[in-house]
């Protein structure tokens, strides 16, 4: 056990040091950054457990540390599936009483061989360092298998299975379509239905569905696209899907893998016992048949995903077609038997061991000569903490100024990630100069002032100085005036609800209880403000307008409809102060199923001087 637990550790340590000096992106950096400045319930505007390795880290406070932390942590993650997996290959494969096998360990060091001879080094960065989602969640779910087909008792491994498909599927949702394939295995090779695996299946299944529920509450940017499918041009997707996973291949090494591997599994069948390639051959065929299918059907149903699609078919999200690939070459491996003496298939090992330890060895590099300090050092330096534009160079310039001691804040997109502190730290320095200055790193101006009011507040540009002509300047933005907010019928047929009827320039109540229309999610200066919904109410059973951010959960006024039962005065009519900038204001209409009202537009207009504030609740 210490000696696996040393390969994985080195092997993850001379991974991490061997490729990510020179390559980087946005997502790894927030690992650290999350870690050091606000650990989340999900990952930064995603609803998925991706903060497992921020959460574990974050008691390391020390950045530097704590980046080396979250690089290596994916790293291990890697290398101990393939650990994991390997070790179940080895014992399948000596399932039929053949002797000269390759032994768990041994067949660990040849697939890690395999893993860094195929693929290029912006793949294995992809795989090892970057998407932990997809190692870790399948590391967890191997595990999880195994405890729930153990011959342990089920009142102990059970709970400890459940457990582990908890924190699985919540780093990846999608896990749950290995997790039936692998139960639909078992129950194949075995050939009868086991209680085991069928519990297995239906845990995987229960599971899914709660964090479905869950992720309900939580929807990240862009959440409808994750669950959208269009199989209309599937052949040209495919061809696409394919194309990209082909470019991050040595196609010639993977093909001389896949020949040499299918040829010493047949070599090594024919020169086995009679009998005993019978008694193996049966279950390893359809687990291989099993990989085989599960790895096609993935690629079929994913690229015709919509998400998949808008980014333009990238290879990582078909790691799961990778891996099952990993593992039926790690299955022909598996099977070689070699007719050597157990020493001088150790000392063999030792030799491939050795060549991969040679392909990853560099000098140690240190953090400040990482690629990304230097992509940031060279578009020039400013006076200022708040770092917004191009995703990957803003979040690499927040971590420099972390390393160097610095409370700097990003203001790019997954800014949400620095919650309260951005917005206190932007206010303060408003405060303290009337304007607050972000760096804007290869962006165009305009988007760098949409990302500042998305996550701070309505600020408007005031001046944008040039630092360097790479793409540096530095905006100077101030506090937006109070502005109105108009909503006519056309723009109120755009809203949405969860009750009620849309007519001809209207939203009409319908006698169920709920929301008849919210929206729109606009930011909103601090200021004093008239609200005024139009429309008639016919009956006012304890509905209530009200204005909220955060998704409802702060609210900032609230109007009874039984204020103004006379169909002539409108809906709601009073005034709001607005204390603090808003940046996702929502005008919510709350009706019960007695509440009879028609609406057909509200405004939401500035006016001067101080108001009674509205009572709350």
């Amino acid at each position: 056990m210490w000696l696996d637990a040393a390969l994985v550790l080195g092997l993850a340590a001379l991974t991490v040091n061997r490729f990510a000096p020179d390559i980087h992106s946005g997502d790894v950096i927030l690992y650290s950054v999350m870690s050091l400045q606000n650990v989340t319930l999900f990952f930064w505007e995603q609803n998925r457990l991706l903060n497992v390795g921020p959460l574990l880290t974050s008691v390391i406070r020390d950045p530097a540390a704590n980046l080396y932390a979250n690089l290596l942590f994916p790293a291990l993650a890697f290398f101990a599936m393939i650990r994991f997996w390997t070790g179940q290959a080895a014992r399948l494969a000596s399932g039929g009483g053949r002797v000269g096998l390759p032994g768990a360990r041994e067949l660990f060091v040849l697939v890690v061989a395999v893993v860094f001879l195929v693929f290029r080094p912006a793949a294995v960065f992809d795989f090892v360092i970057w998407h932990v989602e997809y190692t870790l969640s399948l590391l967890l779910l191997g595990l999880a298998y195994v405890a729930f087909v153990s011959a342990g008792p089920r009142w102990l491994a059970w709970p400890a299975g459940m457990a582990l498909l908890v924190v699985a599927t919540g780093v990846n949702y999608s896990v749950v379509l290995p997790a039936l394939a692998l139960g639909g295995t078992h129950v194949w090779l075995a050939g009868r239905l086991d209680r085991r695996a069928l519990g297995f299946s239906g845990a995987a299944v229960a599971v899914f569905a709660a964090w479905g529920m869950v992720a309900r509450l939580y929807p990240g940017p862009g959440a409808e696209a994750y669950a959208g499918f269009d199989f209309s041009s599937l052949p040209a997707a495919m061809a696409g899907v394919i194309g990209n996973i082909l470019q991050v291949l040595y196609t010639v090494n993977a093909i001389a893998v896949l020949v040499l591997v299918a040829g010493s599994w047949w070599w090594s069948s024919r020169r086995d016992a009679p009998g005993i390639a019978d008694r193996d051959a049966v279950p390893m065929g359809r687990l291989g048949a099993a990989l085989l299918g599960f790895g096609l059907g993935w690629l079929v149903v994913f690229s015709g995903s919509t998400w998949v699609v808008l980014n333009e078919y990238h290879f990582r999200y078909f790691a799961m077609v990778v891996f099952a690939a990993v593992m039926l070459i790690s299955l022909g491996l598996a099977r070689v038997r070699l007719p050597l003496g157990r020493g001088f298939r150790t000392a063999l090992t030792g030799i491939v061991l050795a060549g991969v330890v040679g392909y990853l060895a560099r000098p140690f590099v240190p953090l400040e000569d990482y690629a990304f300090i230097q992509r940031v050092d060279a578009l020039g330096q400013a006076d200022t903490s708040f770092y917004a534009g191009d995703f990957n160079l803003a979040w690499a310039a927040v971590m420099r100024g972390l390393l160097r001691g610095e409370d700097s804040l990003g203001v790019a997109e997954r800014a949400s990630g620095n919650g309260e502190a951005l917005r206190r730290a932007a206010q303060a320095r408003i405060d303290a100069d009337g304007v607050l200055r972000i760096s804007c790193l290869k962006a165009d101006v305009a988007e760098c002032v949409r990302q500042a009011n998305t996550y701070i507040a309505p600020l408007e540009l005031r001046e944008a100085r040039v630092v360097s002509d790479r793409g540096h300047r530095v905006l100077a933005l101030a506090p937006m005036p109070p502005r109105a907010l108009k909503i006519d019928a056309e723009a109120l047929a755009r809203l949405p609800g969860l009750v009620g009827r849309r007519e001809a320039g209207a939203v009409v109540s319908d006698g169920r209880r709920g929301f008849l229309l919210y929206g729109p999610y606009e930011t909103l200066p601090a200021g004093d403000y008239r609200l005024r919904v139009f429309g008639e109410v016919d009956a006012a059973a304890g509905g209530h307008v009200e204005l909220v951010s955060g998704t409802g959960r702060e609210r900032h006024a609230v109007f009874p409809l039984a204020d103004h039962p006379d169909a002539g005065a409108g809906v709601v009519e009073g005034m709001v102060s607005v204390t603090s900038p808003i940046r996702d204001a929502e005008i919510r209409i709350f009706v019960t199923s007695d509440d009879r009202l028609r609406v057909t537009g509200y405004e939401l207009v500035p006016i001067p001087g101080p108001v009674d504030p509205q009572p709350g609740p």
